[in-house]
């Protein structure tokens, strides 16, 4: 139940918590200032530094799935995870245009 609610946490927080992080900042004048590489360096940071607690989470509580290794998965849930990633990209591209 734990492991299932941190989860479910260091999923939210890069997908939702990061970009509306970011969006409230764009328009900061001390951020707009600063050498583009210097942010660049900053946002790949700051991603290692979540990506890393993530994977440890990722790995425990996935060690059901190396047990048991690789199974097939039916075409349908294939199809619906894709749209659904087609689906948030389309719109994530519409709020930046």
């Amino acid at each position: 139940m734990i492991t299932t609610l941190i989860a479910i946490v260091f999923t939210l927080v890069p997908v939702v918590g990061v970009p509306t992080l970011s969006y409230s900042r764009v328009r900061n004048n001390e951020i707009r200032k600063m050498p583009r590489l210097a942010l660049y360096l900053s946002a790949v940071f700051s991603q290692w530094i979540l990506t890393v607690p993530a994977l440890g989470v990722v790995f425990v509580i996935t060690r059901k799935v190396f047990v048991k290794g690789f199974a097939a998965v039916p075409l349908s849930l294939t199809i619906e995870w894709g749209s659904g990633i087609a689906v948030a990209a389309l719109l994530a591209l519409s709020l930046v245009i």
